[in-house]
């Protein structure tokens, strides 16, 4: 990690629809080949602890029904456009386990899925000025 995480600006049209709506950012270099045995490992402890019951009552837990409710007041259905922990668990669900899909995304995966948040990665090559919300 290079530091501590950042906040990101928010729009004040998005803010005042949605006054609690925040953007955290933090620049991280790609991990090596060691550190992808350990986020292997992790996923297979994370493929143990979500079980089918674990994978049903997802939607009950407070963040992401949160982000559920979110997603409709944005116009977006979550049934069909799932959360990422959602999509990551359903193709546990389906698959037996968690499918490896390289160093960036599995960690993305497991970052999703411990909190419960939608993550992303940037090159930050490619971005232009600070990182912000807006419609």
């Amino acid at each position: 990690m290079e530091g501590f995480p950042e906040e990101g600006w928010v729009s004040e049209d998005v803010r005042a629809d949605f006054p609690t709506l925040g953007l955290l950012h933090l620049t991280v270099e790609l991990a090596g080949p060691r550190d992808s045995k350990l986020l292997k490992r992790r996923m297979g402890d994370l493929e143990r602890y979500f079980n089918g019951t674990a994978i049903t009552q997802l939607r009950t837990r407070p963040v992401v029904a949160a982000h559920r409710v979110f997603f409709r007041q944005v116009g977006l259905d979550p049934d069909v456009d799932l959360l990422p922990v959602e999509e990551a668990l359903r193709g546990r669900l389906m698959q037996g386990r968690f499918e490896s899909h390289g160093l960036l995304a599995d960690a993305l995966t497991i970052t999703a899925i411990e909190t419960e948040v939608p993550v992303m990665a940037l090159d930050g090559r490619a971005v232009l000025g600070p990182l912000g919300v807006s419609t």
